[in-house]
């Protein structure tokens, strides 16, 4: 009996409980978003994302944080969306949301450049695209992620990435800029999709270039080669900028930020972040030859059912100092003018000057050249006058040199006295070493200015930062510097040295072949201009060539 109870007991203390756990006790799905301290999610592989060796996902700030639940996302095709304004044609693909195209219309004068991102096509063709958004490291958004085109339309278009690991949606939307040519808009939204947990990482944009083939070696043929760079603005220290051999030793430039990209001689593909600086910059080099520039936005901590958005701008054309100096972020000192900067930008502000006056790119080179030489006629009148002065006293000199041929100090004295008698400077040419600078300013310019390229003047000359094509202007120079020599006082009593003097012009022409043909033009039409004043000077000095010495 007392067993029975027992057995009675234990049976009546079971139902009890199968009961209780039936109608009040805890639910499975309740045990699964029960409250734990922290939560740590990572990539579609299942590994944690950290940034700086810390977890960089999904983390707790004070509050219950839950697992996400996976989303079952749609299968979404590769396409091609035209992005099209009046003054560019461009294309975006949805792997990996990105600019897959750009081919500047206006002005008319750069479309010769054709697509903008043809130099960096690869194999696969989509790659090493500029507007690649990661997450995290190792990253949580891959390069290749595919995108859905939400909305396309005049205005822009929309592309949307849904987290797998359902935690969140990012959207990009590209826009054209009314305020500027060659200008769009990049909108960037990160919204948090889980119900309790913070999203907390960090987000970078990156951008890619490739040096074009056949170009940035530097020759005899090619004295500045046309180099492909990363580059970046950093607000305190100014311009970094790294060709790839400095790029493949991963150089980082800590923020604030301005602007970052890559660039040529003449085109840049920038990104601008005005109103929130990229928090860093970063160049590398990835399969041998493509540049990347990664800018990055900062981290974020985005709370659930939030989001954050940052507003970017992006240039792509050419690097004209009007139309990038409108964004007031100093967008313009991508232009690399060297060392002589100070006299290049001046010189390059006549220059578009004078442009504006005859709409020709040639003429304005021309009248360029007048001007630089009428603000130095007062340096060169003194000097060909000295020069002048120099010729008249051959006679007088050669007598000192062979009367005093063996005391070099007697010969000295007597040349010094016979310097001052004429009113004569030995150092006749000193002056003129004062154009060198601008010379070299002056070459820089038409070397670097975007406004020469494929710039029209006359005939063939149609593209005046190339080489003459037929060497018409190479040769002129070479005739020009010959007769220029003939005017020149021949101080040289060596015949070796005189055929020296006169194989000078000859190796000067021979060397302008290979220049811009603005720059060999500039280059004519200043020796002509010397030559004239030279010849000017030469018939008003007194008609009585015999020195005062020799009256004596």
């Amino acid at each position: 009996m007392e067993q029975q109870r027992v057995i009675l007991a234990i049976a009546l203390s079971l139902a009890v409980l199968f009961v209780w756990q039936s109608y009040f006790g805890p639910q499975p799905e309740d045990m699964a978003n029960m409250p734990a301290t922290t939560a740590t999610t990572g990539g579609a592989d299942g590994t944690s994302a950290t940034t700086g060796g810390a977890t960089a996902a999904t983390t707790t700030t004070g509050q219950d944080t839950a697992t996400p639940k996976p989303v079952q996302v749609e299968k979404i095709d590769p396409e091609v969306v035209e992005f099209k304004s009046p003054n560019y044609d461009a294309s975006l693909t949805n792997v990996g949301g990105r600019l897959q195209s750009f081919v500047v219309l206006q002005p008319e004068q750069y479309q010769p450049r054709g697509n903008m991102l043809l130099p960096i096509e690869d194999e696969g063709g989509l790659k090493h695209m500029p507007f690649t958004l990661t997450m995290g490291q190792p990253a949580t958004l891959a390069e290749e992620a595919m995108y859905k085109v939400v909305s396309k339309d005049d205005q822009g278009v929309l592309l949307r990435y849904t987290d797998p690991g359902g935690r969140f949606l990012l959207d990009k939307r590209f826009s054209h800029d009314s305020d500027a040519p060659n200008s769009f808009k990049v909108e960037l939204t990160i919204t948090n999709t889980q119900d309790r947990a913070n999203l907390t990482d960090t987000l970078n944009l990156v951008m890619y270039g490739k040096q074009a083939a056949g170009s940035g070696e530097w020759s005899l043929f090619n004295p500045i080669p046309d180099i492909t760079e990363s580059i970046c603005f950093v607000t305190e220290d100014g311009i970094e900028r790294a060709g790839a051999e400095d790029a493949s030793e991963k150089p980082r430039f800590a923020g604030p930020i301005a602007w970052g990209g890559v660039d040529s001689r003449y085109f840049i593909t920038s990104v601008i972040s005005k109103d929130e600086p990229f928090a860093s910059c970063a160049f590398d080099l990835v399969d041998k030859d493509y540049l990347r520039t990664q800018l990055n936005l900062g981290d974020f901590n985005i709370a659930p059912g939030e989001k954050k958005s940052w507003a970017l701008t992006s240039y792509m054309g050419p690097k004209s100092t009007e139309q990038m100096a409108t964004f007031g972020v100093e967008l313009e000192r991508s232009i690399d003018y060297g060392l002589f900067e100070f006299l290049c930008r001046p010189i390059r502000w006549v220059l578009v000057l004078f442009h504006g006056w005859t709409g020709n790119w040639g003429i304005a080179i021309i009248l360029l050249t007048v001007f630089l030489r009428t603000l130095l006629f007062p340096i060169n009148h003194k000097s060909f006058k000295s020069m002048e002065g120099l010729r008249r006293i051959q006679e007088p000199m050669q007598e000192i040199r062979e009367k005093y041929a063996n005391d070099q100090m007697k010969m000295q004295e007597e040349m010094m006295k016979l310097y001052k008698q004429e009113n004569v400077s030995p150092f006749g040419c000193l002056p003129q070493m004062l154009q060198i600078p601008i010379f070299f300013a002056l070459y820089r310019t038409i070397y670097s200015s975007v406004e020469l390229y494929h710039a029209n003047f006359f005939g063939w000359y149609t593209d005046l930062s190339a080489p003459d094509p037929y060497f018409v202007l190479p040769i002129l120079v070479g005739f020009a510097m010959v007769g220029q020599q003939l005017l020149m006082p021949q101080t040289a009593q060596n015949e070796q040295m005189k055929y020296v003097m006169y194989a000078m012009p000859v190796m000067f022409s021979v060397f302008t072949f290979v220049l811009p043909s603005g720059l060999a033009l500039y280059i004519f039409v200043s020796v002509l201009l010397g030559i004239t004043q030279q010849y000017y000077i030469r018939k008003t000095s007194s008609s009585d060539d015999t020195p005062k010495a020799a009256k004596a």
